[in-house]
């Protein structure tokens, strides 16, 4: 088997790059972490910092669908797959112009009938203005656990669909 797919279910922990309670972990770790379904042994933390958790679930295939067709790069994508996929946040701050700090307000959802699902209200969303990068991470979190690939699972012989006796194609080495 050359292709296949993982399924996650249920909620998973996810931790954002940019947060600090994981300030030595790569981007290329981080990356690994999405795809393992938020695999946190992936990560570097740092003692004694309590990372900030979003709690998040794999979109359904009819969510999935609903979302605009747009790039995972656009913003309005990313939005939706934050709405659809995030469960909870903890420990996220939020300091006022004074520096006076305080958590986020619980998370409001709304049901989508058309698409029965809950989804964050639009409302709750616009009032917490979550910074671009961090709407991104999330969505990608959403979206690793939504699509995830399976790597795999031996190095394949001959290239898909290719005919017995068939010319046979070296992988690179040094990737």
């Amino acid at each position: 088997m050359a292709l296949g797919k993982r399924v996650f279910s249920g909620e998973r922990r996810l931790i954002l790059f940019e947060d600090s309670a994981i300030e030595g972990t790569t981007l290329a770790q981080w990356q690994e972490y999405l795809s393992a379904g938020c695999d946190e042994s992936l990560l570097d933390f740092v003692e004694g910092v309590t990372p900030t958790e979003f709690r998040i679930r794999p979109l359904t295939p009819r969510q999935k669908d609903y979302i605009p067709t747009f790039a995972l790069s656009d913003r309005a994508s990313w939005v939706w797959r934050v709405r659809l996929g995030l469960v909870a946040i903890s420990g996220y701050e939020v300091q006022d112009e004074h520096g006076n700090a305080h958590d986020l307000p619980p998370l409001k959802t709304e049901k989508l009938g058309r698409i029965c699902a809950d989804a964050v209200t639009e409302k709750w969303f616009a009032d917490a203005d979550l910074p671009g990068e961090h709407i991104m991470s999330i969505a990608m979190g959403v979206n690793a656990i939504s699509e995830a690939t399976a790597p795999l699972s031996q190095r394949s012989d001959s290239p898909s669909g290719a005919k017995k006796g068939a010319r046979k194609v070296k992988a690179k080495s040094g990737a």
